[in-house]
């Protein structure tokens, strides 16, 4: 297994409004810690969606994303004994960013479609659909990689604005600001590709 080392030891301060979510989360950690494995299939069910998420935007590719997943939830559990309280989700955010490192150094990187591609074939029922989705693929390609961020976990993920906040490892203004832009510019991005292809 890789050499990614957990977050150091220690405490991971809470952001406003997370602390019903987190203390959920940080009760069945400790579980966890204590052995239960049915805290840990309950966490992986709250968990898995946000972390797939991130690592779909840290990996840009559903294979990629998918190790890098495995990797996290091995990291996370390999180093169950260092979370000592505070924030779960950026203790969890952090190990995935630092996994992601590792990943990327790593030169047995398999090569693999990108995700919006298997998306947009997975979810389009139709040519129409299917024409829509690679649109908006394009036009998301094009966004810098902090307003691509933002929006994938918003948008296929299902983030919320603290939950991107302490997956980016900025403040929630700074989220919504960069929501805002990346909205304009995917309007943008879109009605240019739509007069390209008239």
């Amino acid at each position: 297994m890789s050499n990614v080392q957990p977050p150091n030891e220690g405490s991971y301060p809470e952001q406003p409004g997370q602390s019903d979510q987190n203390e959920l989360l940080v009760e069945l950690f400790k579980k966890v810690q204590d052995g239960n494995q049915n805290a840990f299939s309950e966490l992986y069910e709250i968990i898995r969606r946000p972390l797939m998420a991130y690592c779909l935007v840290l990996t840009r590719t559903v294979d990629d994303a998918k190790d890098l997943f495995s990797l996290s939830i091995a990291k996370m559990y390999e180093g169950r004994a260092g979370f000592i309280g505070g924030n779960f989700e950026a203790w969890i955010f952090t190990i995935v960013r630092n996994s992601s490192r590792s990943l990327y150094r790593s030169s047995q990187r398999r090569q693999a479609e990108p995700i919006t591609d298997d998306v947009a074939d997975e979810t389009a029922s139709s040519f129409e659909e299917a024409d829509e989705a690679e649109f908006v693929r394009k036009a998301i390609e094009k966004l810098p990689q902090e307003f691509r961020s933002v929006i994938m976990l918003k948008y296929f993920g299902g983030l919320s604005v603290g939950e991107i906040a302490i997956a980016e490892g900025i403040g929630q203004e700074l989220v919504k600001i960069r929501l805002f832009r990346a909205r304009n510019r995917l309007a943008k991005y879109l009605r240019h590709l739509v007069e390209e292809d008239l």
